[in-house]
C-alpha cells in the first residue's frame, strides 16, 4: 500500500522522495524517523508521517510492506490526533482503488468509534463490508462483521449483535481461520455478560478472564479493550484487589504493544493498591510485569531491584513456575548490561527446570528470548555452551541465589 502525502506549497526546487516503512510498532523517537533505506529498522508509519510533515521543502511517497502496522490514538491531545486521522482517511479515499478503499474504510470506522460516533462508525464498517464483498476480501469481511456486532452491542441491540457475532464465527468456521473464530466467540461472550447486567462482580470476572483469552490468540488491542470495561466495573465496586488485577493485566498488554508510559502507570497503581493489601503473590506479578517495562525503558538498575525483590518473594512463597520465569527475564537483562556469561547461566538453569516440569516456553516467547540472548552467544563464542551447561547442572534455588548475588 502506498500513502499519497499532502504537502503544504513547497518551493520549486523539492524533490520527490520516497521512504518505505520497516518497523511495525508505534513510535515516534527520532530514531524512528530517520527513514534511510541503507538503514533498518529506522521507520516507523508515525515517524515517517513525521518526517515528511516537518520537511517542508520535499514531496514525500510513503510505501507500507504488507503486514500490520499500529498508529494509535491514545495519549495527549487524542482528541485533536483522531480528527487528524478522519481527514486523512477522508482526503485519501478517492485516490484508492475499490480493492484498498475497503480497509481505509474501517480503520476510519474505528476511530470514529473511539469517539463515541456509533452511528458513522457503524455506517463505514457497512460500507467496507460491501465493497470486501465485492473484491472477495475474506479478511475485511470478517472484520467488519465483529465490528458492527460491536457497536450494536454498546448501544444494547444485542439481538442484532448476536447475529452479527453469528455471521463472523460461521464465516470464519468455513474457512478454517481460528484467531477469527476466537475473535468471534469472545464477543458472543461479552454479549452474553451484557445480557446478565444484574452481577457486576461476575461480569468483571469474565470480562477479564476472556481479555486473556483474547491476549493467547494475539489480538492485544481487543484484549486490552475487554480488560478496560473490566477495570471499569471493579473501580465501581472498589474490590482493590480486583482493581490490582485489571491494572496488571493491562500494564502487561500496553508493555507488549510498546505503550510503555501507559504501562509503567498502570503496573505502579496496581502495585500501590497490592501493597495496601498485602497479597505477596499479587504483588510479585505486578513486581515483575513492572521490571520488564522498565527493562524496556532501559531503567536497567531500576528493573534489577525489582526482579530481586520479586526473586526474593517467590523463593519464599516456594513458587518454582515464578522463578523460572524470573530467571529468564534477570537472563535476558544480564545481556543488556553486558554481562553475558550471567545471562546464560541464569536461562540455562531456567531450561533444565522447565524441562523437569514439562512446561516448554511457547514457540513465540521462546523466539523473543533466543533473540535476546543471541548477542551473548555471538560474544562468547564458544565459552557461550559452557556456560549455558553449567547453568543447565544447577538447581533452580542454586541459580536464584546466584540471581540475588
Amino acid at each position: 500500500m502506498v500513502l499519497p502525502l499532502m504537502p503544504p506549497i513547497r518551493s520549486a526546487y523539492a524533490a520527490n522522495l520516497t521512504i518505505t516503512i520497516d518497523r511495525t510498532d508505534d513510535t515516534n523517537i527520532p530514531a524512528a524517523q530517520a527513514c534511510l533505506d541503507a538503514t533498518p529498522n529506522d521507520c516507523s508509519l508515525r515517524g515517517a508521517i513525521s518526517k515528511a510533515n516537518l520537511d517542508l521543502v520535499n514531496n514525500y511517497k510513503i510505501l507500507i510492506p504488507v503486514g500490520v502496522y499500529r498508529l494509535t490514538l491514545t495519549g495527549a491531545g487524542e482528541a485533536a490526533q483522531a480528527d487528524y486521522a478522519i481527514s486523512y482517511y477522508e482526503q485519501l479515499l478517492p485516490l484508492l482503488s475499490e480493492t484498498d478503499r475497503g480497509a481505509v474504510l474501517f480503520r476510519l470506522g474505528q476511530v470514529k468509534e473511539t469517539l463515541g460516533r456509533w452511528g458513522e462508525a457503524r455506517d463505514h464498517y457497512h460500507e467496507a463490508l460491501t465493497l470486501a464483498a465485492s473484491t472477495s476480501d475474506l479478511a475485511v469481511q470478517l472484520q467488519c462483521r465483529i465490528a458492527i456486532g460491536e457497536v450494536q452491542r454498546r448501544q444494547g441491540q444485542f439481538a442484532e449483535a448476536a447475529l452479527w457475532y453469528e455471521q463472523a464465527r460461521t464465516a470464519a468456521e468455513q474457512q478454517g481461520d481460528q484467531s477469527s473464530i476466537a475473535k468471534a466467540l469472545i464477543c458472543e461472550g461479552t454479549l452474553a455478560i451484557s445480557r446478565a447486567l444484574d452481577d457486576r462482580p461476575n461480569i468483571a470476572n469474565l470480562l477479564n478472564n476472556m481479555s486473556i483469552i483474547a491476549s493467547y490468540v494475539g489480538d492485544l488491542a481487543h484484549a486490552r479493550a475487554l480488560q478496560e470495561e473490566s477495570l471499569s466495573i471493579r473501580r465501581t465496586l472498589g474490590n482493590k484487589w480486583s482493581i490490582a488485577n485489571s491494572l496488571n493485566n493491562l500494564g502487561m498488554f500496553a508493555t507488549d504493544q510498546g505503550e510503555l508510559s501507559l504501562a509503567r502507570a498502570s503496573l505502579e497503581e496496581a502495585i500501590m493498591l497490592q501493597r495496601e493489601i498485602g497479597d505477596p503473590s499479587a504483588l510479585a506479578t505486578s513486581l515483575h510485569s513492572l521490571a520488564n517495562t522498565l527493562r524496556a525503558q532501559a531503567e536497567y538498575k531500576q528493573a534489577s531491584t525489582l526482579y530481586i525483590e520479586c526473586l526474593l518473594i517467590n523463593r519464599q512463597l516456594g513458587d518454582r513456575w515464578m522463578l523460572i520465569q524470573l530467571l529468564e527475564d534477570v537472563g535476558w537483562l544480564a545481556v543488556l548490561q553486558g554481562d553475558h556469561e550471567h545471562a546464560l547461566l541464569l536461562v540455562g538453569a531456567a531450561a533444565t527446570a522447565r524441562s523437569e516440569l514439562g512446561s516448554p516456553l511457547p514457540p513465540a516467547e521462546q523466539a523473543k528470548l533466543d533473540t535476546a540472548l543471541a548477542p551473548a552467544r555471538l560474544s562468547l563464542g564458544a565459552a557461550a555452551e559452557i556456560a549455558w551447561q553449567q547453568g543447565q547442572s544447577l538447581g533452580l534455588l542454586d541459580a536464584v541465589a546466584v540471581a540475588l548475588e
